[in-house]
């Protein structure tokens, strides 16, 4: 009983988290609406992250860069026949205008945090990640581009993106 109760604590914290980061945006969102004379309280959360969320795919679809080293990555990947996944805390929507942008189209297996019980750093979007390539966790390599995202690939036990396929051993 104490393990259950430690690990709802543990997940509260989290989902507690989250909330506070995405309540601190639409609070910034709102804030920089009132002194620009909009109505932002018309507004609810949902439409403000949801116009947050715009602007960012309108920015990755004109501007939009990989991170050094990624192409690179993932020609190796696809050398060596691994399925990729992406795992990210970011809507499906974002993840999907990242594809498009950088050319990723042919990694199908996209999951969002947002989509989980549990954001990052929990486990939850690595393991969805790993079941819906096929694999076991155990044998997922995952590759982190925030040191503070890193706790969750861990407890994934390192999971995503590149993943060997059974076939490709043989």
């Amino acid at each position: 009983m104490a393990a259950a109760t430690a690990l709802l604590d543990l997940r509260a914290r989290h989902w507690a988290r989250d909330l506070l980061a995405a309540l601190e945006v639409v609070a910034i969102w709102r804030q920089r609406q009132a002194h620009q004379g909009g109505e932002p309280d018309q507004l609810t959360d949902a439409d403000i992250t949801g116009r947050i969320t715009d602007l960012v795919i309108a920015h990755v679809r004109a501007q939009g860069e990989p991170m050094a080293g990624v192409p690179a990555a993932i020609r190796i990947f696809h050398r060596h026949e691994l399925g990729l996944a992406i795992a990210s805390s970011s809507p499906i929507l974002l993840i999907d205008a990242v594809c498009r942008r950088l050319g990723l189209d042919d990694i199908k297996v996209r999951c969002s945090a947002l989509d989980e019980a549990n954001g990052k750093p929990a486990p939850d979007v690595y393991l969805t990640a790993a079941r819906r390539l096929g694999e076991s966790p155990t044998r997922c390599l995952a590759i982190e581009d925030s040191p503070k995202r890193y706790a969750g690939s861990e407890g994934g036990r390192n999971a995503l993106p590149g993943c060997p396929r059974p076939a490709a051993r043989r």
